[in-house]
């Protein structure tokens, strides 16, 4: 795991972007597909991202998904609804946790996705507790992207 006071400012960044983030980009803190030569520009770009991502794999909902660094859980709900998943988001931070709880309520989707609290670097499952592991804009803005990949990619 990255050195704690670095970490600590981090976690206090994503703490305090939350309605920054809502009110710039929506619900999913991640990249979008973009088309048109990115001249219309909007949310459906993300989702299209998310459904190209998830047909990649097959997603269904026996599935069981990890999201990593799932943020307020955007991408952890519309996995839920869209494919009926079951999903458990991954954040370091509390407050996004609690916004997290809002969009699960939200969406409808209680029984189909968790928020938990912890790491990327230190996981808190048990080996081969999921079929699919969702990264999106996690794994290149994490701080342990180098590490992750010479670990578990064998670079």
């Amino acid at each position: 795991m990255a050195e704690p006071i670095f970490q600590e400012l981090v976690d206090e960044y994503y703490q305090r972007c939350i309605s920054i983030y809502l009110n710039f980009i929506g619900i999913h803190w991640h990249t979008g597909l973009y088309q048109d030569d990115n001249k219309n520009v909007s949310p459906a770009d993300q989702d299209r991202m998310i459904r190209c991502v998830a047909n990649s794999v097959d997603l269904s909902e026996q599935d069981r998904v990890l999201d990593v660094g799932c943020g307020i859980g955007g991408t952890a709900c519309y996995l839920a609804k869209e494919y009926g998943c079951r999903v458990n988001g991954l954040t370091p931070v509390e407050a996004q946790r609690e916004t997290a709880f809002e969009l699960i309520s939200k969406f409808g989707v209680e029984s189909r996705v968790t928020i938990d609290l912890g790491h990327a670097s230190l996981l808190p499952y048990p080996d081969n507790s999921f079929d699919v592991v969702f990264f999106l804009s996690r794994l290149v803005t994490s701080l342990i992207a180098r590490y992750f990949l010479m670990k578990y990619l064998e670079f």
